[in-house]
């Protein structure tokens, strides 16, 4: 990067946005919870095998960067267009600034333009960004304490029987979950968020160092297999995800028992999962009253941020290249979830009905964060292609 000024890199960028790159790869439609700004959501350019999927929205960008929830991956265009074309974002700099055209000259009065722009958009980003996650907050409270019904209470019969009827899972009274008889369900769109759905959900309330981050919410229909709501744009007629998050996960994580000071922690990616080891050694005459039960929201969360991606073994990317996922090393300076201190034994669960490597990577990742001295780390398999709740109707 050292041939290149900082006023060449910052012309090309906003020459060559990420959106316009991203939609000659994948389907992308407008409306983002992450970029507020001439946002767009879609399947991601990295990973996904159905490139024209319309109900996908794990991918995020807008015209300067991008996000996907199920890479864990994000940056600007040059690490996009770098992991697309199998390149090394760092290594490979010079080839990447090739495939996007390459720099234009730029004279010295220019050039301190720019910098005096990138330092006060750089200033207003953060202001807006501060503002959004404090707003995103505030309203992810609303939805858990203003609406949501505590489990113990009886107008939370519907949540109690989605969990005990429909998943064949059980919980302790005290079960740190809440209950939407009628729970919105938005999609992006223009002008505005569009409303496509309404009906019961199961809320788990995301807390980070002790303080409230966000809301998980999963919507159910007890009248269907298994419980799971069936949710359909009716623009698109395409059928959406039923599990939404609002607020702030990075870092955080959903306490499903109450444990202050748990010396066993159970934790792994959905609320389903967890709770089906609750089950298990509630079932077995076991006590897990001074086991933490928690989940992470999603298979990403439960490790946080890699320090580099490395090549899957197996998968390509839509263009034939070798696929890049996180890999098995921390970024301990990046946000994650604050295991207790008082922990001697964690239990990492590992999920089978998701890539076998990256699921590894996760975990890999997971005890190279959390290892410390006097504390034992224990990844759980279920048989591949099941999870634990299926084990456990299973063995019903």
């Amino acid at each position: 990067m050292s041939s290149f000024s900082r006023a060449q890199i910052d012309e090309l960028r906003a020459r060559e946005p990420v959106s316009k790159w991203a939609a000659t790869w994948v389907s992308l439609r407008p409306g983002s919870s992450k970029f507020k700004r001439a946002g767009f959501t879609g399947p991601c350019p990295l990973h996904s095998l159905r490139t024209d999927a319309r109900d996908s929205t794990s991918f995020e960008c807008d015209a300067e960067g991008w996000v996907c929830a199920t890479c864990g991956d994000g940056g600007d265009i040059f690490k996009l267009v770098a992991l697309r074309h199998g390149l090394d974002p760092r290594r490979d700099f010079s080839k990447v600034v090739e495939i996007l055209g390459g720099t234009r000259q730029i004279d010295p009065a220019e050039e301190k333009r720019l910098e005096a722009e990138r330092a006060a958009r750089a200033a207003a980003q953060d202001a807006q960004q501060n503002e959004w996650r404090e707003r995103e907050r505030g309203q992810a409270y609303d939805l858990y304490y203003k609406y949501g019904i505590p489990l113990s209470e009886p107008a939370a019969q519907p949540a109690r029987d989605y969990l005990r009827q429909a998943r064949g899972l059980d919980f302790p009274d005290n079960v740190l979950l809440r209950f939407d008889p009628a729970a919105r369900f938005y999609v992006p769109d223009k002008p505005r968020a569009r409303l496509i759905h309404t009906g019961p959900a199961l809320l788990g309330a995301i807390r980070r160092d002790g303080h409230f981050a966000g809301v998980h919410t999963t919507w159910f229909d007890l009248d269907r297999p298994k419980g799971k709501a069936l949710i359909v744009d009716p623009k698109t007629g395409e059928a959406l995800g039923t599990k939404k998050m609002r607020g702030s996960k990075k870092g955080g994580h959903i306490e499903l028992t109450p444990c202050p000071e748990p010396h066993t922690l159970v934790l792994g990616e959905g609320i389903e999962k967890v709770l089906a080891i609750w089950t298990a050694m509630h079932g077995a005459a076991r006590d897990p009253s001074t086991i933490g039960f928690w989940s992470a929201a999603d298979l990403g969360n439960i490790a946080g941020k890699a320090k580099e991606p490395v090549p899957h073994p197996t998968a390509k990317t839509p263009t034939g290249r070798v696929k890049r996922v996180p890999g098995p090393a921390a970024d301990l300076l990046a946000p994650a979830i604050d295991v207790p201190d008082t922990v001697r034994r964690l239990v990492l669960l590992g999920d089978s009905t998701s890539d076998r490597f990256s699921t590894q990577c996760v975990m890999a990742r997971a005890g190279d964060r959390y290892m410390r001295a006097g504390r034992e780390i224990v990844v759980a398999w279920a048989p591949d292609g099941s999870d634990f709740d299926d084990l456990l109707r299973e063995a019903a």
